[in-house]
This record gives C-alpha cells, structure tokens and sequence, in this order.
C-alpha cells in the first residue's frame, strides 16, 4: 500500500501560519519634581493627567525609564502630552526680581542673600555691596522701598534689605515693627472725652508691618536709650511714691505728683521713639510714608510717585 501523502508536502515549514509573537511590553513611569522633592513613580496616563491639570508644565523637571538625565518637560516633549489630550494651557512659572539688576527671573534661578533675591551674574556684586556697606543698587532697589522728599517710603509686603535703616551698614539687629497711624484731626476729639479719642482711634488708625533693621552701633544705641526710658519711668514711680509718703505737706505732695506725671508721659514719648526706630508719618493703602531714615539709605531708591493714599 502506498503511503499517504504528507498534508503539509506541498508547503514550506517556513510558510506555515503559525501566529507572530507579541512584543513584550512593559509600563512607562514617569517622575517629576514639584522644586523640593521627588515624586513617583506615575503611571503613563497619570502623568498626562497631571500634565493637562498644570500640575506638570513646561518648566518641571521629568525623568523616565530610558533617559540619561532629568529634563524640564518643555524641552523633552513641548506641546505633547499623550495621545487624544489636547495640551495643557501654558502656566506662568513662578518668577522673582534680582535685587540687584532688577530684572526678573524663574525662582529656582535666584538665591538669597541677606534676606533679598539675586541672580547668579550679580551675586557677587551684591555681596560686595554688603561688605562694603554701598548702597543699594538704583535698578533692583524698587523692590517696595522708595523714597520720597528725602523720607522712606515703604510698600505693603515689602522686604527690606539686610541693611542699618540709619547708615546702611550691613545689619546686626532685625525685628518686626508695626507701625499706627492716624490723621492728626482725631485729636480734637480731646475737647469732647478722652474715652471717645481712644475709641475713634482703634477703629480709624492704620497699620503697616515690616522688618526693622539696624548696625551694631545703632542697635546698642537703641538700647542705651530704651534704659534711659524705663529709668525715667522709675523714678517717676519713686515721685509717686514720695508724694503719697508726704501727703500731709501739700508743697510735697503737689511737686510729687507733678514729677511722677511729667516723667511717665517723658519716658512713654522717649521710650516709644526709640523703640519705634522710625515715625510714620502717613499710612495710607498701599505704602507708609517714614521719617529718621538716614540719608545713606534711601540714597538709592526711587522717588516715589505721586502721594500715600
């Protein structure tokens, strides 16, 4: 009997339709940096996600299986971000303004120095400024002092450099000052009650908060005079004291009380000057208007325009 012939004989083992082998796939993680740390792994869809939320935009620093290094993700894949996901709306990276040439700049692109941004370039001029106690430069001093008929004018929110507000030297002694002020008129409110002064005056005053920086020498200065203050305000209550001890000699008593009235309101006035350091002279909505700034320092500011309303 003849054998039986072979159902693949007349075809090649090679041409048989044998099914291809899928490829091997493995998932796309994605890491990104939000300026202070790490985060990941995300997944692929994730991360588009996130990129048409604006929380990853063209400035953010990415990285993914395959990359030699991190990259902001405007330069590795501008405008793409995954497929049927229409790109994400720009989003304005955070900026600052260089204390030094003024010019703005991204705000991992500055350092601070003495409590003010610089740019890398002017770092070097800047701290120069410093040692030398120059004053600030006019192009980057605007960032919220400004000067007006020779007197300091001070931004809301404004952050003054690390600078004596007296000689410019380099700074010893910061503290933050809230400053009150309110229109001179209030005071006739003294020919109705005393207790109706107080009152209108909390509720119409204005305020303005900043830093207070002072030299080592004016800062010792500062303190001298605070204890002269509350020596005044010592022997005020010795006076006091004297006159309730010798309440039966009127001459005494009188002269006592006097003494004990006129140094309290001396070392109140002496001690909230020197305490103060500087005496609003308007505050308005934006800005207060300061006087006793040396003139070394507001040298290098701007004119302020217009008034403090």
């Amino acid at each position: 009997m003849a054998p039986r012939a072979c159902p693949f004989a007349s075809r090649s083992f090679l041409q048989l339709d044998f099914p291809a082998p899928k490829a091997q796939t493995f998932p796309v993680h994605w890491f990104y940096s939000d300026g202070t740390s790490q985060i990941g792994p995300v997944s692929e869809t994730d991360f588009a996600v996130l990129v048409k939320s604006g929380t990853v935009t063209d400035s953010t620093l990415v990285w993914r299986e395959g990359m030699a290094g991190w990259e902001r993700y405007g330069a590795l894949n501008p405008g793409n971000v995954g497929p049927g996901i229409p790109p994400a709306p720009p989003v304005a990276a955070a900026t600052g303004a260089c204390a030094e040439c003024g010019k703005p700049f991204p705000a991992e692109e500055l350092v601070a120095v003495s409590g003010r941004s610089v740019c890398a370039a002017c770092k070097p001029a800047f701290l120069q400024r410093l040692s030398e106690g120059a004053p600030m430069s006019p192009q980057g001093a605007n960032l919220g002092l400004y000067q007006k008929d020779g007197d300091l004018v001070v931004e809301v929110g404004a952050t003054p450099p690390n600078r004596c507000v007296y000689c410019n030297a380099p700074g010893a002694w910061q503290k933050r000052r809230k400053f009150y002020w309110h229109n001179p008129w209030i005071y006739l409110l003294l020919l109705c009650n005393l207790l109706v002064l107080v009152i209108v005056s909390l509720v119409v005053r204005k305020t303005l908060a900043f830093d207070v920086v002072l030299c080592a020498e004016h800062a010792a200065k500062r303190r001298r005079h605070l204890a002269i203050a509350w020596g005044m305000f010592a022997v005020a209550i010795g006076c006091g004291v004297g006159a309730v001890m010798n309440s039966t000699n009127d001459a005494l008593f009188g002269t006592g009380w006097a003494a004990a009235i006129l140094l309290t309101l001396a070392a109140a006035i002496f001690g909230n000057r020197a305490a103060s350091v500087l005496s609003p002279k308007r505050i308005g909505n934006r800005a207060g208007r300061f006087g006793r700034a040396g003139k070394e320092y507001v040298a290098g500011l701007p004119e302020w325009p217009g008034d403090i309303v």
